[in-house]
């Protein structure tokens, strides 16, 4: 991480609002006495983080259930941010509704696009009986907001997905727990800040890149090829098109076991810079304990 003199005269920043999956993962890493400042988009947080309003991040890079988040991949080229960290934060989604409510006159589920997917069937399975009746999903820009505004109205027909954490936030009582249809769902988030320190070498480490490839023959293969003949263990190496099908180049994310100090990564390295069109290293960090055990 770079370093900071004194964490408690810092602010963290945040997408949404407190009771989110991103804050409590950044409550989770940075400890809930921090300060912390919420964003409406992911871009307002790398916005303020390079501009000095905040000096660290907390932003969500894929879940193991829905895969990347694409809008992050799309920013990281427009930022000239360092991920300095990584938390992985288990999503145990719940149903939560008013306290008096009951499961059988829930009519209405708020909550965010994703967690409606990722609890697909067990609200079919919940409401089965209901047939045509079934409750009515309706989005939310995210699960705490959804929480929120369930706990301010009065309506005991509404319930919303949402997170333990925000539960006790916003006083919720919960209808059903582990609410996902997957019980291993989590999401990995990472820290970003304006600088990071490269001198000393992590426990755990793992390394980010970001590149585009030459337009020759084989430059995938080539690129890459330096990480096995040298012994770099991969962990990702994923594809996109920043700007859609109409971009003309691909990005790739690759990130890897190991310190960008080591002997071996720096050969590896070398290769990559040799076959690829352009290269932006994103960070090396400490592995979230959690990566090993989900």
């Amino acid at each position: 991480m770079s370093k900071i003199q004194n964490m408690q005269d810092v602010v963290v920043g945040y997408q949404g609002v407190w009771g989110s999956y991103s804050s409590e993962a950044a409550a989770k890493y940075f400890g809930n006495q921090q300060n912390f400042k919420n964003f409406a988009k992911f871009e307002d947080v790398f916005r303020a983080v390079e501009g000095g309003e905040i000096a660290f991040g907390v932003i969500p890079l894929e879940n193991s259930y829905a895969g990347r988040v694409a809008e992050i991949h799309n920013l990281f080229p427009l930022y000239n941010l360092y991920i300095v960290g990584e938390v992985i934060l288990p999503i145990r989604h719940k149903l939560l509704a008013k306290t008096g409510a009951r499961l059988e006159n829930i009519k209405t589920i708020y909550s965010h696009e994703q967690a409606h997917m990722q609890c697909s069937k067990s609200i079919e399975a919940t409401f089965a009986a209901k047939l045509n009746n079934a409750p009515e999903l309706t989005n939310f820009a995210n699960t705490a907001l959804a929480a929120k505004y369930v706990a301010e109205g009065e309506d005991f027909s509404v319930a919303a997905i949402a997170s333990g954490f925000a539960q006790q936030i916003y006083n919720l009582h919960s209808l059903v727990d582990d609410f996902a249809d997957s019980k291993t769902n989590h999401t990995t988030f990472v820290v970003l800040a304006r600088e990071a320190d490269f001198s000393t070498q992590q426990e755990r480490s793992i390394t980010s890149v970001m590149f585009t490839v030459r337009n020759i023959p084989g430059a995938i293969y080539k690129a890459i090829g330096g990480f096995a003949t040298n012994g770099v263990d991969l962990l990702k190496l994923e594809s996109y098109i920043p700007g859609g099908i109409c971009s003309s180049a691909a990005q790739f994310f690759l990130s890897f076991r190991g310190h960008i100090n080591q002997p071996n990564v720096r050969l590896a390295m070398e290769e990559l810079g040799f076959f690829a069109a352009s290269t932006k290293l994103l960070g090396c960090y400490k592995h979230d304990a959690l990566r090993s055990k989900v």
